[in-house]
């Protein structure tokens, strides 16, 4: 960052108002001290003149004591805050009692965390300083104990003892997790679950390149703000500290899952898809119930649910296994001969339908001959065949009577009826 001249000369200004009186004050002891020892009165300040080297020497003492009640105060500044250098402490004494001349110190902002500079000042003391927050970020900001604001992507100037309560992560997020649980019938089982949850947005603005989340700030502090503080558990919680990630698994899908599991048997929860087929499997209403229970339960932490997804029940217990192996081939062969009878009754009916198609054109060309014979004279007899053809012909289009008449046959019948017609001799003349 380039060096702010304004900054400068506003930060030697203020550092001059803050030692020139000090200074002055030393100078005007000292040269009182060099009056009286030499016998001349304090009002006769032209002689001083006499005395210059002697009055600077005798302003030693109190430079040497300015210079040490700052040593001292950046000494106790480092030891209250376990800063690793003495220049830290100097630096922001010099910051805190003058101001900040150029941009550092800084901390970036990134992925929800601090991504660089953790061990500075910034981080343990505060402010003076500034933040360079990212675009899939936000901040909450404290000072002596006590929240102060909420800052979301930009360069944020930080003020004393101001520094970084809480990072938040603004990003749509994806958590794959096993959650263990037992059945009704007290059998141990685990389920996968797919989370997909991110801070809640605002609806109302749309995002830009510049802020791809536009976040609400009452949401993002609550999130900040929603830490548990529990004992370390081996294989279930690892810190003392669970933010409001670890809570929307821990304290909500966990807790949910195990609930709404325990009430099914096993032979439900593991059954193939498609057990039953006027009702759905109970893998899909469990996955119903959890996406509904964590969407109110998450409020409470500043977090919207995307989507929720639900993995194969796998059961821990080998005996059990083996069990439910040997039933799902007994299930598997029950459902293979439902769907055999299923296919052998369809055939039949499609036979059916194909005979009762047979048995209406025969029934058809029956009447259409009994009337033909009827009719003794020769016009009677061709209308008599055009009536079999048109006959014929409606039952050519007919899906279910079609393929009993092949192409060859429509042909003949169409040279058959040119005949009948005359057609064909006045082609030929």
């Amino acid at each position: 960052m380039a060096i702010n001249p304004i900054r400068v000369m506003r930060v030697l200004w203020r550092a001059f108002c803050v030692v020139a009186p000090l200074l002055f004050i030393i100078l005007i002891f000292s040269a009182g001290t060099e009056l009286h020892a030499h016998g001349i009165p304090l009002a006769d300040f032209r002689r001083l003149r006499e005395f210059w080297p002697a009055i600077m020497r005798d302003m030693l003492p109190g430079l040497a004591a300015m210079l040490l009640a700052y040593w001292l105060a950046a000494r106790f500044v480092r030891s209250l805050y376990g800063l690793q250098k003495l220049k830290q402490g100097f630096d922001f004494l010099w910051r805190w009692r003058f101001g900040q001349a150029g941009f550092k110190p800084y901390l970036l902002i990134q992925e929800g965390r601090i991504s660089k500079d953790k061990d500075k000042v910034l981080t343990r003391i505060g402010g003076p300083g500034n933040l360079v927050i990212y675009h899939d970020s936000a901040v909450v900001l404290e000072r002596a104990g006590r929240l102060t604001r909420v800052e979301p992507s930009d360069f944020v100037p930080v003020e004393a003892f101001e520094k970084v309560y809480k990072a938040i992560d603004l990003r749509p997020k994806r958590k794959t997790y096993e959650v263990k649980a037992m059945t009704r019938e007290g059998i141990r089982v685990t389920c996968e679950v797919d989370l997909r949850y991110q801070i809640k947005g605002r609806r109302d603005k749309e995002p830009t390149e510049r802020l791809p989340y536009p976040m609400l700030r009452w949401e993002v502090l609550k999130a900040a703000t929603c830490t548990w503080k529990c004992e370390p558990l081996p294989g279930v919680i690892e810190d003392e500290e669970l933010d409001w990630e670890k809570l929307v698994i821990l304290a909500h899908v966990e807790t949910v899952l195990r609930s709404v599991l325990a009430r099914y048997p096993l032979d439900q929860l593991i059954g193939p898809a498609g057990w039953e087929e006027d009702e759905p499997h109970p893998r899909q209403e469990i996955r119903e119930e959890l996406e509904r229970r964590l969407r109110s339960g998450v409020r409470e932490l500043g977090v919207e649910i995307l989507s929720v997804g639900l993995g194969d029940i796998v059961v821990q217990d080998e005996v059990t296994e083996q069990w439910i192996a040997a039933w799902k081939a007994k299930w598997e062969r029950q459902m293979m001969q439902r769907r055999a009878e299923g296919e052998a009754e369809y055939v039949a009916q499609v036979e059916t339908a194909k005979a009762q198609a047979q048995a209406e054109m025969i029934l058809e060309l029956t009447q259409t001959l009994r009337s033909l014979v009827a009719d003794d004279g020769a016009l009677r007899g061709r209308l008599g065949l055009l009536r079999i053809i048109a006959m014929l012909r409606h039952v050519s289009h007919d899906p279910r009577t079609q393929s009993f008449l092949p192409e060859r046959t429509m042909s003949a019948l169409t040279v058959l009826q040119d005949v009948i017609v005359g057609t064909e001799g006045q082609q030929g003349s």
